[in-house]
């Protein structure tokens, strides 16, 4: 086959720019993961795209790029950041983010730089010991409480994200994980790396694959983990009259650890969940949102007052007590 052959099946340029990640994703599931390893890693950025249920990958422009699309920081136009507090399941979980996005004039193309700090933490758990440890356990010789300790997950990005050509993106970003579990750590490093195609102002479509490489977490006791990688498909359509714009969006995720039951879809080792959401945005100072994560609902509200935004946002669970997220974001 003839060069320019091959270069008529691979056009447009966008196509192009996609393959790269489309081909080394699907070499993924060969390579063995611990399930549920990364959920941490799991849980969003941002009260908005929660309230979205969690499809975002195609319609962040913001801060939360970092997390969410770092191909999307090519989009932010002044210097933005964005603070989070969440109380995941009542309040058994605190879940504690902040993103920086930093536009660059010196490059002559769109580009930005990022940086994100999240953590998730708890507490409640509790330490015991036998009364008299030289003696096996009986009616006399009892489990003690001894103390109360906590744990917690820690995540450092750093992302870029640059415009390829007028519609097209691509951006990535290094992450150092931190885990503390009472009485081991780990430490390990990712990358994640993103693309998105717009090629009208109100529609956008991205593709995200996090973990590209295998995140691989090694313990202080010579336990390893490792994270599999995790591909997000995602569109958002935005039309806009007067003052009135209206946003839809749709995120297909892709797991390859064999998740089954607790996925919306499944075949083999491979799983699918759907995430969708609306928003109701009014002369760009109040948004009204709800959507769909999986099988639980979102719903959500944006105030923009100035240069600032508020957002909050709540998620239905059918075993667990709801859940709600705060956030507020600053450009200048």
């Amino acid at each position: 086959m003839l060069r320019s052959d091959i270069g008529m099946i691979i056009k447009p340029r966008w196509v192009r720019s996609w393959l790269p990640i489309v081909l080394v994703f699907a070499l993924c599931p060969n390579v063995s993961a611990t399930k549920y390893a990364g959920e941490f890693l799991r849980l969003g950025m941002g009260a908005r795209p929660w309230a979205l249920g969690g499809a975002y990958v195609a319609l962040v422009s913001d801060a939360t790029s970092v997390y969410w699309n770092p191909a999307n920081l090519a989009f932010v136009k002044q210097k933005n950041i964005a603070i989070m507090h969440s109380e995941t399941f009542g309040s058994l979980l605190n879940y504690d983010a902040v993103t920086v996005a930093l536009p660059s004039s010196r490059s002559t193309a769109r580009m930005s730089i990022g940086f994100g700090l999240f953590r998730l933490g708890g507490g409640g758990i509790k330490l015991t010991a036998l009364a008299n440890p030289s003696l096996p356990i009986s009616d006399s010789n009892r489990v003690l409480a001894v103390g109360e300790t906590g744990h917690s997950d820690w995540a450092l990005y750093a992302s870029v994200g640059r415009e390829v050509s007028s519609r097209i993106n691509a951006g990535a970003s290094v992450k150092i994980i931190y885990r503390d579990l009472v009485d081991v750590t780990a430490i390990g490093f990712g990358i994640d790396a993103g693309v998105s195609y717009r090629p009208h102002p109100w529609w956008n479509t991205s593709i995200m694959v996090n973990d590209l490489t295998t995140t691989l977490l090694v313990y202080n006791n010579g336990t390893k983990e490792s994270i599999n990688p995790r591909m997000s498909l995602g569109f958002s359509f935005t039309p806009r009259w007067n003052q009135v714009a209206v946003t839809l969006v749709a995120d297909g995720v892709l797991e390859f650890e064999g998740r089954r039951v607790a996925s919306q879809f499944y075949q083999g080792p491979i799983s699918l969940d759907v995430r969708w959401g609306t928003e109701v945005l009014y002369r760009n100072r109040l948004a009204l949102r709800g959507g769909m994560n999986a099988e639980n609902p979102t719903l959500g509200i944006g105030i923009m007052v100035g240069d600032f935004t508020v957002d909050g946002a709540w998620r239905g669970h059918d075993a667990f007590s709801d859940s709600y997220r705060f956030s507020i974001s600053h450009s200048w």
